[in-house]
């Protein structure tokens, strides 16, 4: 599957989204447009994560990176992937899961930032949409000064 940008709805925010999830992709597609946070998203493939972050100078990276595997396992990988490749450390990740998911700390330990229950009463939309409106409105991703 070829990155891509599946909207943009200005230049205010930079999320990638991770996942082999379609109806994620469709929920976060919706939630963005719907969100009041201008945004950019590229869609990556699950077991293409390390392209969210390889060989971006600091003003390409992602303000947050969203990783929505078919497991909290898969997800795990993946953010260890990501934080190999980012050792600063400077990019969040943020897990989307079942908050019953046995391996969730497994995401933790892996160095994700906080994981955002799938299962939420608003559904996963509505989560997306909060992610938008924290990671890509009230907090700034520090970027590199040259």
């Amino acid at each position: 599957m070829p990155h891509r940008a599946f909207f943009t709805t200005g230049p205010t925010g930079r999320l990638a989204l991770v996942t082999d999830r379609p109806e994620v992709e469709r929920a976060a597609a919706e939630a963005l447009r719907c969100a009041p946070v201008p945004s950019e998203t590229l869609v990556l493939p699950i077991d293409e994560c390390a392209h969210a972050l390889s060989d971006r100078e600091d003003a390409e990276l992602p303000d947050v990176v969203l990783v929505a595997g078919a497991s909290a396992e898969s997800s795990a990988r993946c953010v260890a992937e990501l934080r190999a490749q980012d050792e600063r450390r400077i990019v969040p990740i943020v897990v989307l899961c079942p908050s019953d998911d046995p391996d969730l700390q497994a995401c933790l330990r892996a160095g994700a930032n906080a994981v955002l229950p799938s299962d939420s009463p608003g559904g996963v939309a509505e989560a997306i949409g909060a992610l938008a409106r924290f990671w890509l409105s009230h907090n700034r991703l520090l970027r590199a000064h040259h």
